[in-house]
């Protein structure tokens, strides 16, 4: 039986580098929650500059977790790299993917995105796709190394 649980906050002004792997035997109705809770515990590192994803079973999540909006506070404000090496279940939503890497573009710290995606993607329609292959052109602002099936 899985117990949700509250973490308390981690608080380090000398984090610069974190690597994330989140357990594949939480029952799939209390992991999104978790995800969320986790990386809440996670958002006062302000001065995280590399963060590494290992394993992330609700990828959509956490990609739309990270993304920046108006009004909203920037986790991780000064992160310049993004590594997700993922082997969830999980289908890679493309709308996501390209918010986040456009909103942390835009924000100004992001330089360098990769992701390795073996999965399978939905929401690949042509006005996405044109927004990733702008994202991924010389000059589009940001180093992106990807790897995503059927892509």
């Amino acid at each position: 039986m899985y117990r949700q649980q509250t973490l308390q906050p981690m608080r380090s002004s000398t984090v610069t580098r974190l690597i994330l792997t989140w357990c594949l035997f939480i029952p799939d109705e209390f992991l999104a929650s978790y995800i969320e809770l986790e990386l809440s515990s996670y958002s006062t590192l302000t001065n995280l500059q590399c963060l590494t994803v290992e394993t992330c079973p609700h990828i959509n999540t956490f990609l739309r977790a990270l993304s920046t909006r108006p009004g909203r506070n920037i986790m991780f404000p000064k992160m310049s790299k993004l590594d997700i090496e993922s082997g969830s279940g999980d289908v890679l939503d493309m709308r996501i993917l390209v918010e986040l890497v456009e909103s942390r573009r835009d924000q100004g710290a992001l330089r360098e995105f990769k992701i390795m995606w073996q999965q399978g993607f939905v929401n690949d329609d042509a006005d996405t796709r044109s927004r990733w292959q702008q994202l991924c052109a010389p000059g589009g602002g940001i180093q992106i190394s990807a790897s995503i099936t059927g892509l």
